[in-house]
């Protein structure tokens, strides 16, 4: 059962996107592989755990399934009824509403097969997460859970009356006009619901298992906020979007410490960083991988057995955050490398379960559409005056320019970068005296190899520069230039200054709350000014 359901679902994905033929070979590798899993190794302890109904996340597995199978049936009768098939029966004398009738009961049906295995996948996920969570979670503390239900009020509340103003941030008829995003697509394409969509290629493959979980709840809350605004949907998914990103914050901040008041003000403060004020609006698919790759982190330093699950799905919301397998433990090279290739092939076994075998099919092709993002014309010079205006972005945002977008439109974007940034330098030498007074932290480490890993991948290779966009990468780096301050403002706690932490940490507050705020209200002018709703 658990296997035609799946078999289905993979199938309406693929029709849902044009049609199965060129997805055929990947749905014959899926089919085969799921048999094999689900029917011929039916007694084996991972497919046991992949059946256990957790109750805590049962209900919105269930739900989330329904919203994304919803989400999926409305594209392919939409698609249907707009094809020549339809014409011409039409010609033939039979009525619409009959073909209507027809097209509908079939999708019901083929949607309620589908529904078990959808919600048998989210509600291994999701029981996964909620476990992992809980080992980190401690009763004992109250003040930074009530922040964190603040923060998301806020944000629900600015996400309301922005979208009920402008356009700019989910649907304004363009991509790129808010720091190069492509949101008007994602959303028109409801890219968090959609297994084969076009943007989940090679850098986010199975993008839609890690998003749908939460995601397709919104598409259900969607359909009810459509009967009050003509952009619920839009608004649905920016309340969940945002709630993983407070989820995620909230996640570090007790990664970081075990005092609440510290924990409260870290919330508070990267509640206004920048990144996080521009993704609390902008839909887009970097929450949902910074999500996921803070669970990775979760999931090295707290519970190792399921460091391979959590990676695997950092790595299909964005396949950069593989690299977290670096931080695997094992007593041995030889041990980490087994350990790091069994993950691999685990990553590859749930891809072509899923049926995206395509994208090593097209792997070339793949490979040079990718590659057109990085900075090839640049210098290494001209890629690090980006990058130092980077690292100042992950903190306070820099004044943003109006621009014209080589189609004709206007775009809100980063100024060009044509000299160091001193402050982001100053930034970098600071980040790097707290990494060498916190080396013995593993969070820090961490923390550290995350942004090794962004100098090479945003200054060497120079990825996002070639369009002067890398504050759309900002949320998803941001986090380990925060964490060796964080750190070191938590050993100067422990040595007896809490008065004078706190007042720091406040004052911090204000201060980035201020610049960032004010930045903010240009970003928003420019967006109602444009792109009124």
């Amino acid at each position: 059962m658990l296997w035609c359901s799946l078999s289905v679902f993979i199938g309406l994905s693929a029709i849902s996107q044009g049609g199965v033929t060129r997805f055929i070979p990947g749905i014959l590798v899926s089919t085969t592989i799921l048999f094999y899993l689900i029917v011929i190794r039916a007694n084996s302890v991972t497919y046991s755990s992949l059946k256990q109904f957790n109750t805590k996340t049962g209900v919105l597995s269930i739900a989330s399934s329904a919203g994304t199978l919803c989400c999926v049936a409305d594209t392919i009768y939409h698609m249907v009824m707009k094809s020549g098939a339809i014409s011409k029966l039409m010609s033939k004398g039979i009525s619409t509403t009959t073909i209507q009738a027809v097209v509908v009961i079939a999708l019901l049906t083929m949607s309620f097969i589908a529904m078990y295995g959808v919600s048998v996948i989210f509600n291994y996920v999701l029981s996964n997460v909620v476990a992992l969570i809980d080992t980190i979670i401690d009763n004992k503390y109250e003040i930074n859970n009530i922040v964190a239900i603040v923060v998301c009020a806020l944000y629900f509340f600015l996400i309301v009356w922005v979208y009920r103003n402008t356009t700019a941030f989910y649907g304004s008829g363009y991509n790129d006009v808010i720091y190069g995003s492509d949101s008007y697509t994602l959303t028109g394409s409801n890219v968090w619901l959609s297994l084969f969509q076009g943007q989940n290629d090679l850098r986010q493959p199975l993008y839609m298992l890690t998003a749908a979980p939460f995601m397709g709840i919104a598409y259900i809350l969607g359909i009810i906020l459509n009967c009050f605004y003509v952009n619920g949907l839009a608004i649905a998914y920016a309340f969940v979007q945002a709630l993983l990103l407070v989820w995620s914050i909230w996640l570090l901040s007790h990664l970081i410490s075990d005092n609440d008041i510290i924990r409260s003000l870290i919330i508070l403060i990267l509640s206004v960083s920048y990144p996080a004020i521009v993704f609390s609006l902008c839909l887009e698919q970097y929450v949902s991988s910074f999500f996921w790759l803070i669970m990775a982190v979760v999931a090295v330093m707290y519970d190792q057995k399921k460091a391979d699950l959590m990676i695997i799905g950092a790595a299909n919301g964005l396949l950069t955050s593989a690299f977290m397998v670096v931080w695997k433990k094992a007593k041995s090279f030889i041990e980490w490398l087994q350990s790091a290739f069994k993950c691999g092939m685990l990553f590859l076994l749930t891809l072509f379960a899923f049926g995206r075998a395509d994208i090593f099919l097209n792997i070339k092709a793949n490979l040079a559409e990718i590659f057109q993002y990085t900075g090839k014309k640049l210098t290494i010079v001209d890629k690090a005056y980006q990058y130092s205006k980077f690292v100042v972005d992950c903190f306070v945002g820099q004044p943003a320019v109006e621009k014209v977008h080589k189609s004709g439109f206007l775009i809100w974007g980063s100024s060009e970068s044509t000299t160091i940034n001193v402050a982001g330098v100053i930034i970098i030498v600071l980040i790097v005296i707290a990494i060498i007074w916190n080396r013995e932290s593993l969070l820090c480490k961490i923390s550290a190899s995350w942004i090794g890993f962004s100098v090479l991948l945003l200054c060497v290779l120079g990825w996002g520069t070639s369009s002067n966009d890398l504050l759309l990468y900002s949320l998803y780096f941001s986090w380990a230039f925060w964490v060796p301050f964080f750190l070191s403002i938590q050993r100067i706690y422990n040595k007896g200054y809490k008065k004078s932490v706190i007042v720091i940490l406040t004052c911090l507050f204000i201060l980035i709350a201020k610049l960032n705020i004010a930045e903010f209200i240009r970003m928003l002018n420019f967006a109602i000014e444009n792109y009124p709703l």
